[in-house]
């Protein structure tokens, strides 16, 4: 993997983390895209590998979802079966919730649920059922 993340609680803290990570790539011989390198403040939020975060919620990125939907459009353009296309919404709803564990919101559960089969039905507090 050639993703890092780095959160830190000032800045000055995440600048210096910067300045490590990068003596350790420059030992490494190694180069950032000069693009890529991104410093901000979390409850803005922000896109990382197919997800977007912020302060109080994790969920699918809005481009993640609109390549979901490209890809599914392409499906029933060429005309594949109805079950190969839920093979895809089933893999890609355990993508979306599955890498996350416990980290995803419910919120983002919801959200990543309703697009694929509609709502979620709340169950109690701080739980939600998904029916797939």
């Amino acid at each position: 993997m050639d993703d890092v993340l780095i959160l830190a609680k000032t800045r000055w803290k995440l600048r210096k983390a910067v300045a490590v990570v990068n003596g350790e790539l420059d030992k490494l011989k190694l180069e950032k895209h000069p693009d890529k390198t991104i410093i901000g403040r979390i409850d803005k939020g922000f896109d990382f590998l197919g997800y977007h975060i912020n302060a109080t919620t994790l969920h699918p990125a809005t481009t993640t979802v609109q390549k979901y939907w490209a890809n599914i459009s392409r499906l029933y353009e060429q005309g594949v079966s109805q079950k190969r296309i839920e093979q895809y919404r089933r893999r890609w709803m355990g993508w979306c919730t599955g890498k996350l564990g416990d980290y995803m919101s419910p919120s983002g559960v919801n959200a990543a649920h309703a697009l694929l089969y509609g709502p979620v039905q709340n169950v109690g507090p701080g739980s939600v059922s998904i029916s797939t």
